[in-house]
């Protein structure tokens, strides 16, 4: 089985294990039809394994902390754009990205979560996440 996606919900449950097809079509229901290709792109680079560093933070899952990456499509500070939050879980000679949370660059290191998010922590829908 090749790399999947899971979407963590709001009250920490994960999905389905999906293919990039398949999450991009669970996201663009949290989004405007305007920032589908940019949620196309976002995407394209969690798969091809090109997130940046987000840091300092880190996902709980289980007993480990993961590094959370990100990755932007679209121009800064435009309602289009999209930035994609996850984690990625190795599974054998694969690994599997764990989809966080969804919003927009704000500045060049601050991210408004406006479209998904967990109900509390730092990836809090409606919160904005300042890198280091």
């Amino acid at each position: 089985m090749a790399n999947m996606f899971i979407l963590i919900s709001k009250n920490n449950q994960y999905s389905k294990p999906m293919t990039q097809a398949e999450m991009k079509k669970e996201l663009e229901g949290y989004i405007n039809k305007e920032s589908f290709g940019n949620l196309s792109q976002a995407l394209n680079d969690v798969a091809d394994g090109k997130g940046k560093a987000t840091q300092p933070y880190t996902y709980p899952h289980g007993t480990e902390n993961f590094p959370v990456l990100h990755a932007s499509s679209g121009k800064i500070g435009a309602n289009a754009s999209i930035s994609l939050f996850w984690y990625d879980k190795p599974r054998d000679k694969e690994k599997d990205h764990y989809i966080i949370a969804m919003g927009e660059h704000t500045t060049s290191t601050t991210y408004y979560l406006a479209h998904y998010g967990q109900t509390e922590g730092d990836f809090k829908l409606k919160k904005t996440i300042k890198l280091s």
